[in-house]
This record gives C-alpha cells, structure tokens and sequence, in this order.
C-alpha cells in the first residue's frame, strides 16, 4: 500500500487556518470600530471636531444608532432651520441662527417612544450671550421624514472636545468580546508553534539515540 506523500506547504497551511480564521473573526469584531463612519466634525480626535462631539456621540449610543447613507425625504437644510426653531422654543432663546454649520448628520437609531427611526443630528449653540447658558449645545434628533423631535440634550461645548470626552464605561464582558479571537489566535499560534520545537528536539534526540545504539 502507497504511502500518501505530505505536503510540507500543505500541512503549514491546514495548521495556520484556524488562526486565519480566529484573525477574521477579530476583524470583524472591531470593523464596527474602525469603520464607523463618523463624520470629521463629530469625531472627538479629528482637527475639525466641533465642541459638544462628545455628547452627541454618547447619546448616539444610548439610542444604539449609527451613521448612514440614505435618501431622507427632510433634507439637510431644513433640518437646520427645524434645529433653529427647536433649540429657540425649548431653551427660551429669541430666533436666531444656533445650528451648527457643520450639520447635521444622518442616522439610523432606536427611539424609546418612535421606534427605529431615520433621524437627522443636530446640534446648537447655546451660548447666546447668556452666562447661564455659556458652555452648552443642544443635541437633538429629528425625524427625517417630517422632522419632528425624536429625542433632545443638553451636552457640554468644550473647546477640546479630545480632552473632553472620556470613553464609556465597557463591561468585561463586551471588551472580551473584542478580544477573544485575537487571544485565542496568539494561544493558538504559540501552541503550534511549541509543538513544532517539541517536534524537531525529538527528532534530533532520536536520531542522536539511533546513532548510539546503532553506530556506523
């Protein structure tokens, strides 16, 4: 019966897959992460940030929303003027201009009362000459459909929104989750990897036992 010749490429292949794949699944743990889409001006670590990107992107959180792509029958413009009029009636302000020029942005979030909704972000200046009010930013998400008020806070306007934002408390749990492939694939390649000396000192000590009980 024929011996089935080995593959030394083909063997090193079939061993390093899992970790190949282990390496997958870590990238697509975090692709969520390092593809969030996030525009430059609510990034805190962007030159551009505008003062309150930290609490917009906190509240973004709380309403488990993301950044999207998507035809909005409410455009850019209008929410602009919507965020104008909401931020003069809730705050007590005479009309005027508080939107930020930088926004808004469209997302896709899950409001307590409406659901998942298509809404637009928007944030105002609240610093409008008033001491009380110095310092602060409305954040609010509008209906992208007829542009009614979905959800409103009041966040902090930092002049170093990077300074400013502190990241979120993450359970040990979720930050397992994140990194469970990659340990895994580090365990499992120093497993091989051990295995593989183990491997060759035995082959040498065999050889060195033949050698001695067999000399030449």
């Amino acid at each position: 019966m024929n011996a089935i010749p080995r593959s030394k490429p083909l063997i090193a292949a079939l061993l390093f897959l899992p970790a190949l794949l282990l390496a997958g699944w870590f990238v697509y743990e975090q692709a969520p992460i390092w593809f969030s889409g996030t525009p430059a001006w609510l990034d805190p670590k962007h030159p551009e940030a505008v003062p309150g990107a930290c609490g917009a992107l906190s509240a973004l959180r709380v309403y488990r929303g993301r950044f999207v792509s998507e035809t909005a029958a409410l455009d850019a413009g209008a929410a602009r003027e919507r965020a104008n009029r909401v931020a003069a009636e809730y705050y007590a302000l005479p009309d005027g201009d508080y939107a930020l020029d930088q926004g808004p942005a469209l997302v896709r979030a899950n409001f307590p009362q409406a659901g998942e909704r298509l809404a637009w972000l928007a944030l105002a200046d609240l610093d409008a000459g008033d001491e009380a009010r110095f310092g602060k930013v409305a954040i609010m998400f509008l209906d992208a459909e007829n542009g009614d008020l979905l959800a409103l806070h009041t966040g902090m306007s930092a002049s170093d929104p990077q300074a400013a934002c502190g990241g979120g408390p993450v359970s040990r749990r979720a930050l397992l989750r994140q990194y469970l492939p990659l340990l895994l694939a580090l365990g499992y390649v120093i497993v091989i990897a051990a295995g593989g000396l183990a491997a060759r000192w035995w082959r040498k000590r065999r050889d060195q036992i033949r050698r001695t009980a067999w000399p030449a």
